[in-house]
């Protein structure tokens, strides 16, 4: 895996897609861009560079026409990329 280091804005985009997909719901990109206060068009940049390194634990966030973004992978990939990732454990 390449070096790369999360950003926090980053991690809070994960954050907010990881409390919506554990009941597997959707987060629209206007409600995703409000709560991290961003652009659309930043969150849209941004969504596609983390796809890029979520690849590296078989996660993809997936955007749906009218339903919004959701975290998708299975559990143990999620609950592996929160520990390795979110809380930064050495």
């Amino acid at each position: 895996m390449q070096n790369f280091i999360l950003s926090e804005r980053y991690k809070q985009i994960i954050i907010c897609l990881l409390s919506k997909s554990d009941m597997n719901r959707y987060i629209s990109s206007d409600q995703l861009a409000s709560e991290i206060y961003l652009s659309r068009s930043t969150l849209v940049k941004d969504i596609k560079n983390l796809n890029k390194y979520l690849q590296y634990y078989n996660l993809q966030i997936k955007g749906v026409n009218k339903l919004g973004y959701i975290l998708e992978g299975n559990e143990i990939n999620k609950r592996l990329f929160i520990i390795n990732e979110i809380f930064e454990v050495f």
